[in-house]
C-alpha cells in the first residue's frame, strides 16, 4: 500500500511539473506565417479580406461578425467576432492599427484566450496577388498550457482560412 501511495505521489508531482512547464513555455509569443498566391488583383483580394458580407465565407468557425463603429478599416476601427472553437464560443475584438487599401492591413486582436498582432501584406504578382500573412500571438490564462500543444492545429486553421479566401477572391468580380 505504501508503495502504491509513493507511486501515486510521484505521478501527481510529474503531472504538476508537466502542467507547470507547459504554462511557462506557453507564455511566450508565438509566430504564425503563411504565404499564398491568388489569381485575382490586389483590390479584389483586399475587398474579400475586409468586406463584412464576405468574411463569414472564408473565416473558419465564425458564428458572428459585426463592425463596432463607422470607421470602416481606418486606424482605430473595431470589429467584433464570435468564433466556435472546441464547441465553445469565443468573443474576439479586432482593432485596426494600420491599413493601406489594397496593400496592407494590420490588426490588434484581443480575446480571453490570447492577444495578437496580425499583418496581411498584399503584393502584385503577374496578374494576381501574393498574400503574406504574419501573426504574433501571446496566449493568456489556461490557454498558455494548451498553446504548445495546438500550434500545428492553429497553423492549419490559418492555412485553411487563406485557402477559402483564395477561392472566394478568384471567383469574385473585381470591385
Amino acid at each position: 500500500m505504501k508503495q502504491f501511495i509513493r507511486v501515486l505521489v510521484v505521478l501527481l508531482l510529474l503531472l504538476l511539473l508537466s502542467v507547470g512547464a507547459l504554462y511557462l513555455i506557453g507564455g511566450r509569443q508565438y509566430q504564425f506565417a503563411s504565404k499564398i498566391e491568388i489569381d485575382a488583383p490586389q483590390s479584389t483580394v483586399f475587398h474579400n479580406l475586409t468586406d463584412g458580407e464576405r468574411i463569414p465565407e472564408w473565416v473558419g468557425g465564425l458564428v458572428q461578425w459585426e463592425s463596432q463603429d463607422d470607421k470602416g478599416y481606418r486606424p482605430g476601427a473595431r470589429k467584433r467576432r464570435v468564433v466556435q472553437s472546441a464547441g465553445q464560443p469565443i468573443q474576439i475584438i479586432d482593432e485596426v492599427m494600420e491599413a493601406t487599401t489594397g496593400r496592407m492591413l494590420k490588426v490588434h486582436t484581443t480575446s480571453q484566450l490570447f492577444d495578437a498582432i496580425t499583418i496581411y501584406q498584399l503584393e502584385p504578382k503577374n496578374n494576381g496577388t501574393t498574400l503574406n500573412y504574419l501573426t504574433y500571438t501571446t496566449p493568456k490564462k489556461f490557454f498558455r498550457v494548451l498553446a504548445p500543444l495546438v500550434q500545428s492545429r492553429i497553423q492549419r486553421g490559418i492555412d485553411d482560412d487563406l485557402g477559402r479566401l483564395k477561392r472566394l477572391a478568384e471567383s469574385s468580380p473585381t470591385p
